[in-house]
């Protein structure tokens, strides 16, 4: 289930149980972070990642939901890049930085 409703101003909340998302993929997840960052997905590749999973429990402000999927993503191995003042894109990391290990 993806939420459907209308994303708050920077400053307010997102109610309890607001986010209520049961194994989605990306491609279902990016459109709902665009709406959440006020812009819009521009992505030239597919990705592929394990199936997300997000429910808040308690109000989360705006740049909490935010945070909470830049850390979903990044569990997966993807990051956010800001393209312009309009769009994004999600690029994969390097594994170095996905598995915890340092590089010698």
């Amino acid at each position: 289930k993806m939420p459907a409703q209308k994303l708050p101003d920077t400053n307010s909340a997102l109610p309890c149980g607001a986010i209520e998302i049961d194994g989605a993929d990306l491609a279902q997840v990016l459109p709902f972070y665009g709406d959440l960052i006020q812009r819009k997905l521009v992505q030239t590749q597919p990705l592929f990642g394990t199936p997300v999973f997000l429910h808040n429990q308690t109000a989360l402000t705006k740049a909490e939901a935010i945070y909470a999927f830049d850390t979903l993503l990044g569990w997966q191995g993807f990051k956010v890049v800001i393209v312009d003042a309009k769009s994004f894109r999600v690029v994969r990391t390097p594994t170095e930085l996905n598995s915890g290990k340092r590089k010698k």
